[in-house]
């Protein structure tokens, strides 16, 4: 297994999200890989047990917040630049959103106040050490 403390070179990155392609089995018979299989290949890659264990202080946190809420609060405009056809693969409108499969803490984006979710993902940094109680 690598090392990923170290940022690998562009064409590093590249050669290793092959890998982890070939490795997850997605190529169709015809050879052609969709970008969505591209990015379910390297979600399952980092969800293994091996991988995680060579990316230190590593937690994952989903965010779980209704389409509409995302919309409601989309500061950048992404939400509406995907209705009028500027943007082509926004999750949840033109492509397909996959939830993590073993994150560590979930938020509801929906119902839990900023503040209240911050403080749960401090409490869970602190806890597993990455964080330090001063």
């Amino acid at each position: 297994m690598k090392d990923l403390t170290v940022l690998p070179s562009p064409d590093a990155a590249i050669v290793d999200l092959a890998d982890w392609v070939e490795q997850s089995a997605i190529l169709s018979a015809d050879g052609n890989t969709s970008r969505e299989d591209l990015v379910r290949a390297v979600c399952r890659a980092y969800s293994t047990v091996e991988s995680r264990v060579q990316i230190p202080r590593f937690m994952e946190v989903y965010v779980d917040c209704p389409l509409a809420t995302c919309i409601a609060r989309d500061p950048k405009g992404i939400y509406r630049k995907a209705r009028e056809g500027e943007a082509e693969t926004v999750p949840g409108l033109q492509a397909a959103y996959e939830p993590p499969e073993k994150p560590e803490l979930v938020v509801d984006g929906g119902r839990e106040m900023p503040e209240t979710a911050a403080r749960r993902v401090m409490i869970k940094l602190t806890g597993k050490g990455y964080l330090y109680d001063d």
